[in-house]
């Protein structure tokens, strides 16, 4: 009997047949958009390690960087994007044969594909083959472990005799907030003698304040970590990079609360440009991915952070995220400022209102701004005007501050004679949706003869 050579790992290619760089696969309910309706898919044939986030690179399905194969329990939706998110493949409706062969759902403690156990003493299950139960007569667990939990065990004995027995575990009752949830052993003497019970670890972590700081283990690495901070800041401690080169750690705040998350390096390990200090993340839903690249050095592989504790506060916030633009054409005057005298020189405006005007949302942290100003000499020669914008009335703007300013010189060969300019800049928000106008310096003109207009055409919300 011949036996057919398959290609070991399933690939994706782009209409122009090139394999998909940077991609995304989506698996959902059998019939249901997946992105709507998302299941869990699985990177091992036993069902136990789920698949999150499945990203295509040169064709393949990555799991830890290498190819990877994705199972699923049942029948199953699918749709693969390319890297700027266009749908390359999708099907509604995939059907798996011999479905009875899959477990589906928890039937007490006998399922479609697993069957108990001759003995409940771990020690005693040596035949290759799927288990599940719960019994409270359960012997040589591991010890973090009840008798009585409901276990998943797969069984792999050598067929030729040697007395090699490999087991793998998962407790399905414990929560995913306990590290230890899966674990493997192996006997060579035919279950005469086990190793010790290791831990191959969780696939997602829930933490919540005040239980601050919390520490991820060496032998917790591919995980992710979702942090509830509540209205105080929570530390995670990273492991020490060396112990987990290779390997990645997601972060993620999921509640709105003020408390920022501080990620805190280990020893004298360096994270990304940010050198061996914290960094932070300070939003909801904001998150950041960092990868074991070398002994002492972590790096970002995905998600952003912010290098200093100074987070959301007066428009501080950074990065900004994505500027959202105004549609162009004069649908609407968006104008937050028509053509108003600036201040005295040296002296600050009023508190300028952003948000709610011209389209620009609250919870807005800066305002992409068309800055238009007209200035009228009061006598011939070099005529200057300087203005500066800040999200504060405190920190006095100059040209050897990080203040945006705007400088217009010119010539004027008299005086009442009109200069006129234009620039886009952006200018910085507080937590009220409001900016100042700082007048720095005025020369063969007044206040009172200059013309300040303010635009947004756009802004940023800090995601």
């Amino acid at each position: 009997m011949a036996t057919a050579i398959e290609a070991p790992y399933p690939m994706f290619f782009t209409a122009s047949g090139v394999p998909i760089e940077g991609g995304r696969v989506y698996i959902g309910v059998a019939g249901l958009n997946p992105l709507a309706n998302p299941q869990t898919a699985y990177w091992d044939e036993a069902l136990t390690i789920p698949a999150y986030e499945i990203q295509v690179s040169g064709g393949y399905m990555r799991y830890n960087g290498a190819p990877g194969r994705v199972y699923v329990p049942g029948d199953y939706s699918i749709l693969v994007q390319d890297k700027y998110g266009a749908t390359v493949y999708s099907r509604l409706s995939h059907n798996v044969p011999y479905e009875d062969r899959f477990m589906t759902e928890v039937r007490g403690t006998l399922t479609r594909s697993m069957r108990t156990p001759p003995s409940f003493n771990f020690d005693l299950i040596l035949e290759s083959g799927r288990y599940s139960w719960t019994n409270a007569a359960t012997a040589n667990q591991p010890a973090v472990c009840g008798a009585a939990d409901l276990f998943a065990l797969d069984v792999y004995a050598s067929p030729d005799g040697t007395g090699i027995v490999y087991q793998r575990l998962s407790d399905l009752s414990l929560t995913f907030d306990v590290l230890r949830y899966s674990f493997e052993r192996k006997s060579i003497d035919a279950g005469a003698t086990w190793s010790a019970w290791e831990y191959i670890g969780t696939d997602f972590v829930v933490v919540s304040g005040p239980a601050t700081p919390y520490t991820i283990i060496s032998e917790h690495p591919n995980t992710t970590v979702l942090v509830t901070t509540g209205a105080g800041a929570f530390v995670v401690n990273l492991p020490i990079a060396g112990d987990v080169i290779g390997n990645t750690i997601k972060i993620i705040k999921i509640d709105s609360g003020a408390g920022a998350i501080e990620i805190a390096p280990n020893g004298a390990d360096v994270i990304a440009n940010a050198g061996n200090v914290s960094i932070y993340i300070g939003k909801q839903y904001r998150h950041v991915t960092l990868q074991a690249q070398a002994a002492g050095e972590w790096i970002v592989a995905g998600g952003e952070f912010v290098p200093t504790q100074a987070i959301d506060t007066n428009g501080s916030h950074l990065p900004l995220g994505r500027p959202h633009l105004f549609p162009l054409g004069n649908v609407i005057d968006r104008r937050i400022i028509a053509a108003v005298a600036l201040p005295l020189a040296g002296a600050w405006s009023a508190a300028v209102a952003a948000s709610g005007i011209g389209g620009v949302p609250s919870g807005a942290k800066a305002i992409i701004a068309k800055v238009e100003i007209s200035s009228n000499s009061t006598a011939g020669g070099q005529c200057i005007l300087n203005i500066g914008f800040s999200d504060n009335n405190a920190n006095v703007p100059s040209f050897s501050t990080s203040h945006p300013v705007i400088s217009k010189t010119g010539y004027i060969n008299a005086a009442a004679v009109w200069m006129f300019d234009t620039q886009e800049i952006i200018i910085p928000l507080n937590s009220a949706g409001q900016f100042y106008v700082y007048t720095i310096s005025l020369t063969n003109t007044t206040a009172a003869n200059s013309l300040l207009t303010v635009t947004p055409i756009g802004y940023y919300m800090g995601a």
